[in-house]
């Protein structure tokens, strides 16, 4: 491999320098006139200058960067920095040290002009910093009503994944930390007690994906994910699953309605999806082997609600589903327009004639061969269906991107919160006549939940930023 010398001499069409003296404090020297080591000395301080100046230049611009300046940290060394130079060096400077200078300059224009820019990933700043937003559509004004709120410091690649809330000072938020692509993380379960978040104790022992979470009205906890079952209220656990359940059976979502707690699911190995209901004293089921996903349920008012999507055999792809029961009646699937490549991700009760739910249709979860052409670049559209006690029907909202959860203080006073195509957070508020568009986060944030906060306007949600990366961060945002 070539030195850096001969690096240097032959990016600028020279031969390599190979004579000259050496630092003033080497005993040992190399042949060469003094005329020949100044002009050695003298091109390649020109060639260093030069190089400043062309990075330096307007013309010679740095790839973009990400949306918000704040949540990546440009190298402290990146080219084009300001720098102090050192004063002139004597003539009894060393080519060695030319050699080395013109290396550098080389280095300085590759890196300087490549387009390419270098940053290190790190975790994102406590809030956005910018005050606009990219869209697909338009430049569109971040509210500065969201705002993010510090939680309890937890490891790194954490997450949180639901928010439940009983009151002002009665906000959980549960999650995990410590986690990583192939393992689940230890479980997290935090409060909002009016001034600021308390971490609950949890057997750090356990980690699995978190999914679904509830609070009843006691406030005792229902946690979900992978193939456990956690309940407890903050101090003592336990781990009732279902029984009889196969290994390969997941648990997606969570819900409380008195003393009645649903808890669905389904089967990795294919053999369906699945509902359990509580019985005082252990899970007994109430629906299974249904060909479609379950992907979230609300039990309120005495009725059941679980969305998903249902699978066909043939090319006309997944589409949104809906299931509903009473108590102690029998889950039927409604009958939901036709949204071909349609999902649903979650679902909301006001009262029994005022349900929502929210996902999407197209993107990563459709099957690009059955899709019409619309929606064939995989872009994802929002989707919203209400459903009146009678039928459901398909509501029109503004923008694009995809919903991943929605909640309700009443039929004037809904909120659904979700990405867009430029992977910013929206929220869409209905306010009984229309729907309007607001940017909460200037980045994506997976798991996004929310949740209103009875007696208040406002709300509270949780995610998380950067979830694939090392650096994955909990993120806590209040609306006020």
């Amino acid at each position: 491999m070539a030195d850096q010398g001969e690096l240097g001499a032959v990016a600028f069409g020279e031969p390599a320098i190979a004579d000259g003296t050496a630092w003033p404090m080497a005993s040992r020297r190399r042949g060469g006139t003094a005329e020949h080591r100044d002009r050695n000395v003298a091109a390649a301080m020109l060639t260093y200058f030069g190089a400043r100046a062309l990075i330096m230049n307007r013309t010679c611009r740095p790839a973009p960067s990400r949306p918000t300046s704040s949540q990546v940290s440009p190298r402290l060394d990146a080219p084009g920095r300001d720098r102090k130079l050192k004063p002139a060096l004597p003539y009894s400077i060393s080519s060695k040290l030319a050699r080395v200078v013109t290396s550098v300059a080389v280095c300085l224009i590759m890196g300087g002009c490549s387009g390419k820019e270098d940053v290190r990933t790190s975790p994102p700043a406590v809030a956005p910093s910018a005050t606009t937003i990219r869209s697909t559509a338009a430049t569109v004004a971040r509210s500065e009503r969201w705002k993010v709120i510090q939680g309890p410091r937890l490891m790194a690649t954490a997450e949180l994944v639901d928010v439940v809330a009983k009151g002002p000072r009665q906000v959980w938020a549960a999650g995990s930390e410590g986690g990583a692509e192939d393992r689940g993380g230890i479980v997290v379960v935090e409060r909002w007690d009016g001034a600021r978040w308390r971490r609950s104790a949890l057997n750090r022992d356990r980690e699995i994906l978190l999914s679904g979470f509830d609070v009843g009205a006691t406030g005792d906890l229902w946690i979900v994910g992978d193939h456990e079952v956690i309940h407890g209220d903050g101090q003592r656990w336990s781990y009732p699953r279902p029984s009889k359940l196969p290994d390969s059976s997941v648990f997606t979502d969570v819900s409380v309605d008195g003393d009645r707690v649903v808890l669905i699911g389904g089967d990795e190995a294919g053999e369906g999806s699945f509902a359990y209901e509580w019985a005082g004293h252990r899970f007994e089921k109430r629906l299974a082997a249904v060909q479609g996903d379950f992907a979230a349920v609300t039990a309120r008012h005495g009725q059941v609600w679980v969305v998903g999507n249902e699978l066909r055999d043939d090319c006309s792809n997944i589409r949104p589903a809906v299931w509903h029961a009473v108590r102690g009646g029998k889950y039927t699937r409604m009958l939901l327009p036709d949204v071909v490549g349609g999902y649903l991700n979650q679902v909301w009760a006001t009262s029994p004639a005022d349900v929502w739910a929210v996902g999407g249709v197209g993107g990563k979860q459709g099957e690009f061969e059955c899709l019409p052409e619309s929606q064939e670049s995989g872009q994802p559209e929002p989707l919203v269906m209400h459903g009146d006690g009678s039928s459901w029907q398909r509501v029109g909202v503004p923008g694009g991107g995809s919903l991943t959860s929605v909640t309700a203080s009443g039929p004037d006073e809904v909120w659904a919160v979700g990405s867009d195509r430029g992977d910013a957070m929206i929220a869409l508020h209905f306010d009984g006549r229309n729907w309007t568009r607001e940017y909460a986060y200037a980045s994506r944030l997976s798991h996004l939940a929310v949740t209103t906060v009875p007696g208040t306007s406002d709300l509270w949600a949780v995610g998380a930023y950067g979830a694939d990366t090392d650096y994955g961060q909990d993120v806590i945002l209040r609306r006020r």
